[in-house]
């Protein structure tokens, strides 16, 4: 998974890659939106694509509002992740 996303690793503020699932943690949800984008972007050109239906994300900061979207669609807002 390392060598698959090396040219998506940068200083974040936590990533952790399982299997199929990621979860990337960022400061503020216009950064976070960005590196999604990034993501989205980077696995097009390699033929694969997020499941942004199954997308999910979560503020921590209750002054920040908005959605975050990638390619067009507002992701699932949720307060809680199992």
């Amino acid at each position: 998974m390392d060598t698959v996303t090396c040219d998506l690793q940068n200083p974040v503020f936590w990533m952790l890659l399982y299997v199929d699932d990621v979860m990337i943690a960022w400061e503020s949800k216009t950064a976070l939106e960005r590196q999604a984008q990034a993501w989205s972007d980077y696995l097009e050109r390699l033929g694969r694509q997020l499941n942004i239906r199954k997308m999910e994300y979560l503020m921590t900061n209750p002054n920040e509002y908005g959605m975050i979207q990638i390619d067009g669609p507002d992701l699932l807002r949720t307060e809680e992740f199992k």
